[in-house]
């Protein structure tokens, strides 16, 4: 994402009325944005693309979970390339192409699984090429002071449209 392009800071901003739609209830939470502000570096910048992103938290179905919907649309055809990133704290990671379960000990884990037409994941857990990514701050904080974090990333290409699905489901074994 790169907002940083074509936003520039105003007063009333501080006014403005997120675009946001959010509810809750006891079955099921909602909240659903865009961002429509351009992607890449300055020197290769594209704002034809608008990802909408959707999260659901359902609660009336079983054990909880999260629903979580990327929607991408291009006003091109060009081939478009995406990453979606999952920062995990220190966790033990099991990664396939479509999923992957992450155990941060004491029988809690949390089981994702996505539905993508030809993502696939990959760890970038302190990764330094070809851009820093999959890093912690460490507290407190020092100058330059990061410890490395397991950061599935799922990347993909897509030409129009891409809607990419996923499901996390936390869990707590009962001692």
């Amino acid at each position: 994402q790169n907002a940083r392009r074509s936003w520039k800071w105003t007063d009333d901003l501080l006014s403005k009325k997120a675009d946001l739609e959010f509810s809750a209830s006891p079955e099921r939470d909602f909240a659903r944005s865009a961002f429509t502000c351009g992607y890449g570096s300055n020197g290769e910048f594209d704002d034809s693309v608008t990802h909408m992103r959707t999260v659901e938290f359902i609660k009336d179905q079983g054990p909880p979970f999260f629903r979580i919907t990327d929607e991408l649309r291009s006003k091109n055809k060009k081939v478009h390339s995406y990453e979606q990133m999952w920062h995990l704290e220190t966790c033990e990671l099991a990664l396939s192409d479509d999923a992957f379960t992450a155990d941060f000990g004491e029988g809690v884990t949390l089981e994702a699984k996505v539905r993508s037409e030809n993502g696939k994941f990959v760890d970038m857990i302190g990764s330094k090429e070809p851009y820093y990514q999959g890093w912690m701050p460490i507290s407190p904080p020092g100058p330059h002071e990061h410890r490395p974090i397991h950061t599935p990333v799922l990347k993909g290409t897509f030409k129009g449209s891409a809607t990419i699905k996923a499901v996390f489901r936390p869990k707590r074994r009962n001692p």
